[in-house]
């Protein structure tokens, strides 16, 4: 089997049947990765947010429905990342050197090209001294030239549990890419939050995100400053782990304040065709889900399944991963087509 590409073995966990098995849990093994998924029934819900924390991309509110899916029951993590990565060799976008764009000729006389070019790296985060304000204090994050999701192995706080951390440090290009080799998708922004809003919302003291005065001092009530291994805190009723808290998670969709006035709305929505942010008219960005360590009451909220990030598509930061997404109509079809089954309880 290991000489196989790709291995496509299932675990199916059986709760009881009407006419059919009734399934809430898959485990797919691709290459040396496992990764399970979670059974997510299609249905209605109240999109966006209209209360006293909503920020005002997140209104209209409006009733959306979504087809049935499997969802990735954590966000992906530097073991199964690893495995994407033995087996293509890819190189992310944090690990690749950026050529810079000179407006002036001049600005390199010797024609010196290593002087174009900014080593690879992510953005880290450095925290600041004043109270926040400005929800885009962008003073409060720093280059980290060399930083990629391999360095966070050298991380005292993660180094003993690497494996089970969600992985960071990875674009939204990144997260495509594991995607496709997954044969998974990433989610669409209606997805994502009908997942979290039917798994309902945990306690705040059950969730990775910021106590203490932010920026200036993390209290680590929780246990940590940065990420946790994921399935360290309880899963929501769906089973799902991380749906708030931990680390911000890419989706499918461009960013736009205005997203929620839009046409086509009403059933399985992939959002706007093309980005548009105010604060930075001129950058294309795609929207993340979910909050993370960083986020707190004093600042952004961030941990509410409404909420709504923007961060362009190129750029990895430290409080950023993903999760997948695969059709059921596909699931069935794996299903159908795998001849090995691993487990069955």
């Amino acid at each position: 089997m290991t000489a196989l590409k790709k291995i496509l073995c299932i675990s199916i966990l059986f709760l009881g049947c009407q006419n059919n098995i009734t399934k809430n849990k898959v485990t797919l093994i691709i290459g040396e990765a496992r990764i399970d998924l979670v059974y997510i029934p299609g249905g209605h819900f109240i999109m966006g947010s209209d209360d006293h924390m909503a920020m005002q991309d997140e209104r209209p509110i409006h009733k959306v429905y979504i087809d049935e899916f499997w969802m990735t029951q954590t966000p992906i993590t530097n073991k199964q990342f690893s495995s994407f990565v033995n087996a293509t060799k890819y190189v992310t976008t944090a690990e690749k050197d950026i050529k810079l764009q000179l407006k002036h000729k001049k600005s390199n006389p010797d024609n010196n090209e290593d002087e174009n070019v900014l080593p690879g790296g992510s953005l880290v985060f450095k925290g600041g001294l004043s109270l926040a304000k400005d929800p885009y204090a962008y003073d409060w994050w720093a280059w980290g030239s060399g930083i990629n999701w391999k360095t966070e192995l050298s991380n005292k706080d993660k180094a003993q549990n690497f494996d089970k951390h969600p992985v960071v440090h990875v674009s939204w290009y990144d997260a495509k890419q594991f995607s496709k080799w997954a044969g998974m998708d990433l989610p669409s922004e209606a997805q994502w939050e009908y997942a979290a809003k039917l798994g309902k919302s945990k306690k705040k003291n059950n969730i990775n995100i910021w106590q203490g005065v932010f920026p200036k001092k993390n209290s680590k009530e929780d246990g940590f400053i940065k990420t946790n291994p994921v399935k360290h805190f309880d899963p929501n009723i769906l089973g799902l782990y991380d749906m708030a808290g931990n680390v911000w998670e890419w989706v499918d969709d461009w960013y736009h304040p205005k997203a929620y006035t839009m046409k086509e709305r009403q059933k399985n929505p992939k959002g706007p065709t093309t980005s548009y942010d105010p604060n930075e008219p001129l950058v294309a960005k795609k929207v993340t889900k979910g909050g993370s360590y960083l986020c707190s009451d004093q600042y952004c909220s961030g941990y509410r399944p409404s909420a709504r990030m923007k961060t362009s598509p190129e750029s990895s930061l430290e409080n950023t991963g993903f999760r997948c997404i695969i059709s059921n109509k596909d699931m069935l079809r794996i299903m159908k087509s795998s001849k090995s089954v691993i487990e069955e309880y």
